[in-house]
């Protein structure tokens, strides 16, 4: 650039703050950039298998129901945490194979599998929850990540008031075996999970056969939504979930060197955030930085190019026990980085036949040409003309004045506001 070209101080303003996106579309803009973590669940039975079932005190319980009604209550509460996309196998009463359960678990990328169902003995007396976890003789650490979710979910139940009846693996009882020779787990959806490279788990709540367990948890839908709730609390508190938020961006404002500077408030239990950006014309969203510190609430975007027009939005992200999961994404902000405004040059004032005549060198991407003069009657300089047209290069006023002093600058005027460069030398006029 010309040394004696001059940009102003701001050269860009927002010009769309929030445009509206509904709950599901930003979710869906996240994901498209940071993997959520993946939880499918598994309500047993259905169809025309129905599971456990038994008759006490004048109604029916039947264990395909009870498990999708917990399914879907864990699902709803799992769904209050950020980062996080929840499956059902089965949303309602059909059957549902073993192996296509796991299939539809694989073809979501799970990351976990969890099969919810509960328990049933021909000793009516026998109570209480456990859940199973993979054996850990093959990808051990499918099974320690299974195992210690199991704890998590166990935790959780027994707190409701259940009997505990521990956390547990079940090896095959038919000589069964994994790729390395090692005993296969007992439960295929357990089994064909970790071949997938996920755990699965198989959570019994507490036992239809039981007539106490029936009737303190079974026997409401809002006892199921407890049980549900419970499960979700458990998971969420293994991948170390916060529950979910938005953030918000609350400035955008480009600076003398085109660069944009967002703010943003600071959000709970952030770790830092993820900037992501995308030019107009262009429909699909890049991240541009990652704010590793929580307390930060601004950015500046230095690689944006003058002319352009840009749309931000941020994400939260937290560092979990076992992944790093991410808010929903932010409002979108449109920022206009618009060209430089340059200095007008070569101002020059002359008097012909009673006025001034008043000439420059015409600049770029400007709308206009701000004139001002101060005289020995002026404390400051005033405005004396404004002058329409990049392509204007001259101005005639009446000669009033013995002395005085010009200077000139370019303006545009961008939605309400109007932009100025710096002005030009001082240019000093005396009347010959």
């Amino acid at each position: 650039m010309k040394k004696f070209k001059r940009r102003i101080v701001a050269v860009a303003l927002i010009v769309g703050m929030l445009l509206s996106l509904n709950q599901t579309t930003v979710y869906a803009k996240t994901n498209a950039y940071e993997k959520p973590i993946v939880i499918v669940l598994d309500p047993g039975h259905g169809g025309h298998d129905g599971g456990a079932t038994r008759y006490w005190g004048g109604h029916w319980y039947r264990e395909k129901t009870l498990n999708l009604a917990i399914a879907k209550a864990c699902k709803a509460e799992l769904e209050k945490y950020s980062g996080v996309k929840v499956y059902l196998t089965r949303s309602n009463d059909f059957f549902v194979s073993l192996g296509g359960r796991v299939q539809f678990a694989k073809n979501r990328n799970a990351d976990l599998f969890v099969a919810l169902h509960n328990n049933s003995s021909i000793n009516g007396r026998t109570n209480g929850a456990s859940v199973y976890y993979p054996n850990m003789s093959y990808r051990s650490q499918v099974g320690k990540n299974g195992k210690d979710a199991a704890s998590y979910i166990q935790r959780e139940l027994v707190a409701l008031g259940i009997k505990n009846n521990g956390t547990h693996i079940r090896n095959t009882e038919n000589g069964g075996k994994y790729p390395n020779k090692s005993k296969s787990d007992y439960y295929s959806v357990i089994r064909q999970s970790k071949m997938c490279g996920f755990p699965g788990l198989i959570v019994e709540h507490a036992f239809v056969s039981n007539f106490s367990d029936c009737s303190k948890f079974f026997s409401s839908a809002d006892k199921l939504k407890k049980l549900g709730k419970a499960d979700a609390k458990g998971i969420a508190k293994y991948y170390g979930l916060v529950e979910k938020d938005t953030p918000v961006l609350t400035s955008a404002q480009a600076d003398e060197d085109g660069n944009v500077q967002l703010q943003w408030d600071v959000m709970d239990e952030m770790d830092g955030y993820r900037i992501y950006r995308r030019a107009q014309g262009v429909f699909s969203y890049t991240k541009i930085a990652t704010i590793m510190d929580e307390s930060e609430t601004d950015y500046v975007d230095e690689t944006t190019k003058k002319g352009t027009t840009y749309y931000y939005m941020i994400a939260g992200y937290h560092n979990g026990r076992k992944k790093v999961t991410y808010t929903d994404t932010s409002n979108i902000v449109k920022v206009a980085a618009l060209e430089a405004l340059y200095t007008p040059q070569n101002l020059k004032v002359t008097a012909e036949q009673g006025v001034v005549q008043i000439t420059w060198e015409a600049t770029e991407h400007t709308d206009g040409y701000i004139i001002e003069r101060k005289t020995a009657n002026d404390a400051d300089y005033q405005t004396i003309a404004k002058v329409s047209g990049a392509g204007t290069t001259s101005y005639t006023q009446e000669n009033d004045v013995a002395t005085a002093d010009y200077r000139i600058c370019s303006y545009r005027k961008y939605g309400k506001k109007i932009y100025q460069s710096e002005f030009s030398e001082v240019v000093s006029y005396q009347q010959q």
